[in-house]
């Protein structure tokens, strides 16, 4: 697809400067810097809040929610979410998005 072709061009053309990551949908993909990630984010909530990381939960259903349910003590993904998401989330809800 065009998106992959971008994705792929994105990847090369940026390396080290930018992550490229596609989203839960196959029409927008994510260019962020290396930085900026949804779980770089719950890790920084939960040290502000001193929450241990094992003691959340994050619901996901893209590409763009990878490391945040890995990162999560229980990393959910929705019923309509890409198979690679369901493959690295600790279960598969019964609803969709």
């Amino acid at each position: 697809s065009r998106l992959d072709e971008a994705s792929q061009l994105y990847t090369s053309q940026l390396s080290t400067e930018a992550t490229v990551v596609m989203g839960a949908f196959d029409w927008f993909l994510e260019v962020l810097h290396p930085q900026v990630t949804k779980g770089h984010g719950l890790e920084r909530m939960c040290q502000e809040l001193a929450i241990p990381l094992e003691n959340c939960i994050a619901i996901g259903d893209g590409s763009n929610d990878l490391e945040f349910l890995q990162m999560a003590g229980l990393g959910l993904a929705m019923k309509n979410s890409k198979d690679i998401v369901k493959k690295h989330a600790n279960a598969t809800l019964e609803w969709s998005n």
